[in-house]
């Protein structure tokens, strides 16, 4: 049945007639394209800061090695024979590991200051319920962190059967015969990281993004978080990890709580390392099983004990979840930052 064309008097009440040409989309609030901006901007600073820590990581890697390397071969010149064997000195790797770290994170934190205002000190206030946010979150954390890494243990029999081959991943064994080595490696694993990293990523990253939601932040800073080690054995704990701690930070508004958590993972975890050094592997891996049974067990009955006050106030009613997400990783330093995080994921997946 043909209709009438558009305009002309005589449409039947209740006919529909779409008119001749596309309709402009209604424009945005101008509070709405104020959040966008806002967001946009802080997404990038995120973005730049997180990207400099890495490229930061890689020149002075570099650079010190570099210098051994140089150091190694004048005190062997006229030498027939010649082996580069001081840059797989464990003392030598765990020692730059740690220069590095600190050197990297301390020229971040300063970058994050001076784009966010942020306050370092404001981090470590006393946290609110701080001994049982402290206990509970610590339980919590390690528990997720387990479940976490069953999961990518999983994925990674199946990349396995898939590709013939393991993804690339860190080598975080030393060996206790090495007093020194250990040293360095417990300075990297149980004091930098705890400290440096929650600064980072429950300090600065995720107080930044709390103006746009309490649950926006805590699901981007702890997704960065397990972005940011650039390999898949490692990404899907942390990142699952890192939503937990960033919500303890928000619950206790305090990164005191998650550096605690933080500690007792990596501690927890250098101790079953250099258990496994002592005792036959059967009995370790046996031990450490009943461990983390015991922790997940425990994770369960904290979170269903506490389930009636998990619920946190979002604090926000502007923007929806899709269109923060949207102007978060459009954003120009965001984009950077996830360019080369795929980078670093494609090296690790292909050697």
């Amino acid at each position: 049945m043909g209709g009438q064309p558009f305009g002309v008097p005589g449409t039947p009440p209740g006919w529909q007639v779409q008119p001749p040409y596309p309709q402009p989309k209604p424009a945005e609030p101008p509070e709405a394209v104020e959040h966008k901006n806002v967001l946009r901007k802080i997404s990038s600073n995120i973005g730049l800061s997180l990207t400099m820590v890495t490229l930061v990581s890689f020149v002075i890697t570099f650079i010190i090695e570099g210098i051994l390397v140089a150091v190694a071969v004048m005190n062997h010149a006229g030498s027939s024979s010649f082996n580069v064997n001081i840059l797989t000195d464990s003392t030598i790797l765990w020692a730059i590991q740690l220069v590095v770290m600190v050197i990297a994170d301390l020229v971040e934190i300063l970058l994050f200051w001076k784009l966010s205002k942020l306050r370092v000190k404001s981090f470590f206030a006393r946290p609110v319920d701080g001994v049982e946010n402290t206990i509970k979150g610590t339980v919590v954390f390690y528990g997720v962190m387990i479940v976490g890494m069953v999961l990518v243990n999983i994925i990674l029999q199946i990349f396995y059967a898939l590709f013939n081959h393991y993804p690339l991943s860190p080598d975080f064994n030393v060996s206790a015969s090495e007093p020194i080595a250990l040293v360095f490696y417990l300075l990297v694993t149980c004091v930098a990281a705890p400290i440096l990293e929650e600064i980072l990523f429950r300090g600065f990253v995720l107080r930044s993004l709390q103006k746009f939601g309490n649950v926006f932040a805590i699901l981007i800073s702890g997704i960065l978080f397990g972005l940011f080690h650039g390999n898949l054995e490692q990404t899907i704990p942390t990142a699952l990890g890192g939503i937990v701690l960033a919500y303890i930070a928000v619950k206790s508004n305090s990164i005191i709580p998650c550096v605690v958590a933080h500690f007792f993972n990596n501690a927890l975890s250098s101790a079953f390392m250099i258990f496994s050094q002592y005792y036959p592997e059967q009995t370790a891996n046996l031990v450490i099983l009943l461990v983390w049974a015991v922790m997940v067990i425990l994770a369960v009955v904290v979170v269903l004990v506490s389930f009636k006050s998990i619920r946190i106030k979002d604090g926000y009613r502007g923007l929806s979840f899709g269109k923060r997400l949207g102007t978060l990783v459009s954003a120009p330093g965001m984009i950077v930052l996830l360019v080369l995080i795929l980078l670093l994921f494609g090296v690790t997946l292909i050697v």
